[in-house]
């Protein structure tokens, strides 16, 4: 069974210029939600995510390299579930319109977005597939994001 997991909150800071990049990103544990209330109490409970314990997924980049006009390779540290691994993913960027920033209501500033799909394995992270669950949840996880970023006003 494909299960998705999804959240529209995320707090973090991305500094961008022509050449390099910083991202610093955080994901609260609690926010996921995957349609099914029960299979969420467990996900985010004891037995996986622990959303107590560990509140946040945190990814912050330690270098970004420009590949091309619209994709960086970025690498970094990921912590989920209190332990933080280097991971390294490819970004692509897209400007997005001020017209369409001025119709979501987010603001008159121009607006970029970020997308990324990378795996990681739970395992990895300190989480163990309990007996019960073997067999029915995988140990690797897809994990995307779509992210947008608008341009800081001066003040």
């Amino acid at each position: 069974e494909k299960i998705t997991a999804s959240s529209n909150i995320v707090g973090g800071v991305l500094g961008l210029d022509k050449d390099t990049g910083k991202v610093r990103l955080a994901l609260p544990v609690k926010s996921l939600k995957t349609g099914i209330d029960l299979r969420d109490q467990h996900m985010l409970g004891a037995q996986w995510l622990e959303g107590d314990k560990f509140p946040n997924i945190e990814f912050e980049s330690t270098k970004a390299v420009k590949k091309d006009a619209r994709t960086w390779t970025v690498e970094g540290k990921l912590t989920i579930h209190g332990v933080t691994k280097e991971i390294a993913l490819d970004v692509t960027m897209r400007e997005i319109p001020v017209e369409l920033i001025q119709k979501s209501k987010w603001g008159d500033t121009p607006g970029m977005g970020f997308d990324a799909t990378f795996k990681v394995k739970l395992s990895d992270f300190g989480i163990k597939i309990s007996d019960k669950a073997i067999g029915k949840v995988n140990d690797e996880w897809v994990l995307s994001f779509s992210l947008v970023a608008l341009q800081e006003t001066p003040q």
